[in-house]
């Protein structure tokens, strides 16, 4: 099997994308359900937290630096020799208590801990430039990779041309199995319809039983795709990035915290990568991403009827709000999104009685709106639109005003 080879110094979001995987120590791969390899770091019948953060941080760095394979394998083995985790061991099953014989470490298994995880970060770091580009570059055509055969499944798909935001994506997203080479590549609208893209709908994706060996699950999972491999780990990983902060948000957000909650808020609207979000170049902040902006004060949440304190914004929500900012006389969006920690204070606010919160603040005479959706029924709290206003608008708002 050809090793995957890449360019020295990767983006930062592919660098950055298996430091962000949490360590889980498994004893097999199969106890770890699918959406979850985006953000977790697994090896089978690897259960020692302390190897288990080496073997991700070399990973890491063969990733960032654009190590070969065997160069990795000329420094990882050793260790792994030293410390055990080598050849055919007698080891127990923590599910049944059974006594195994297994393998651990070997030249084989060493190419596919490689491979996946190289395929995979980089899988990442493509769909966050496919959310920056598909503006200019709306379509996504199905590639196959350099291997001597390919399974029946993704052969078919080869040359399949469709819209970088079908949900096809969301299942047929490489890498589709173990040692799958398979890819995309983004393409514009007149090469597409040079290809010969109709606008046809996607294929159906037929599903087949599939029963999880160590949990005994039963489920449907996509035909030609292995288990545990299904889903977008692009999406999934810059979901559960953004996901996971807004968790650890709403956990603090008590009224005793405000102070500290609001102070990282801060922080995350002025990270870099947040910022070159915003100003259009590569960031982590794409596409599907969200990205907690604001906590409701506890006592308009009481007045509302929510227990959600975060504010959650879709990075695509974000993009539609930018070019508000550039009118004359409006802050740039980095500005502007430096407000909202803050923008309960000295503000209107008016409550709809139903769904809709509006928020209007006035700074240096200028207004601002953000307007919130608040969903009771899932405990959450979305920003709609935000963006510059003007006095005449500012008296249209509709709604009985809270504050």
């Amino acid at each position: 099997m050809d090793d995957y080879t890449f360019t020295p110094e990767a983006p930062l979001t592919v660098r950055e994308y298996l430091a962000r995987k949490s360590l889980v120590p498994s004893f097999a791969f199969e106890e770890i359900a699918p959406e979850e390899h985006a953000h977790k770091f697994v090896i089978a019948k690897m259960t020692q937290v302390d190897l288990l953060r080496d073997m991700r941080d070399s990973l890491r760095r063969a990733v960032s630096d654009g190590v070969p394979f065997e160069q990795w394998k000329a420094d990882i083995e050793p260790m792994l020799r030293k410390r055990g985790w080598w050849g055919v061991k007698e080891v127990t099953d923590p599910r049944t208590g059974e006594i195994v014989q297994a393998r651990l470490g070997s030249p084989r298994r060493l190419r596919t801990i490689y491979n996946a995880n190289v395929r995979t970060s980089y899988a990442v770091g493509q769909w966050e430039r496919i959310q920056a580009n598909k503006q200019l570059l709306p379509y996504l055509i199905y590639t196959l990779g350099p291997s001597e055969e390919h399974r029946p499944l993704h052969l078919d798909k080869e040359g399949l041309i469709l819209r970088a935001d079908d949900p096809f994506w969301d299942e047929w997203y490489f890498p589709n199995g173990w040692g799958c080479k398979c890819g995309v590549r983004q393409i514009s609208e007149r090469e597409a319809t040079r290809r010969g893209y109709t606008g046809a709908p996607a294929p159906d994706i037929p599903t087949k039983r599939y029963v999880n060996p160590r949990t005994g699950e039963e489920r449907r999972v996509p035909a030609g795709i292995d288990p545990g491999w299904s889903g977008n780990v692009g999406r999934n990983a810059i979901r559960r990035t953004a996901g996971q902060f807004a968790e650890r948000i709403q956990a603090i957000a008590t009224p005793e915290n405000i102070g500290l909650v609001r102070a990282v808020l801060r922080d995350q609207l002025a990270d870099d990568a947040f910022q070159e979000f915003l100003e259009g170049r590569t960031g982590l902040y794409r596409g599907s991403a969200v990205v907690a902006t604001t906590v409701l004060p506890k006592d308009l949440g009481d007045r509302i009827g929510s227990t959600q304190r975060v504010v959650m914004v879709s990075a695509d929500t974000i993009s539609r709000h930018n070019p508000s900012f550039k009118a004359p006389g409006s802050y740039p969006p980095n500005v502007a999104y430096s407000y909202l920690p803050d923008i309960f204070d000295d503000s209107e606010i008016y409550w709809d009685g139903d769904r809709t919160l509006d928020v209007l603040k006035n700074v240096e005479g200028s207004w601002y709106r953000l307007v919130l959706k608040v969903l009771l029924e899932r405990n959450e709290i979305w920003q709609s639109s935000y963006y510059k206003t003007t006095e005449r608008n500012r008296r249209k708002i509709k709604g009985k005003r809270v504050k």
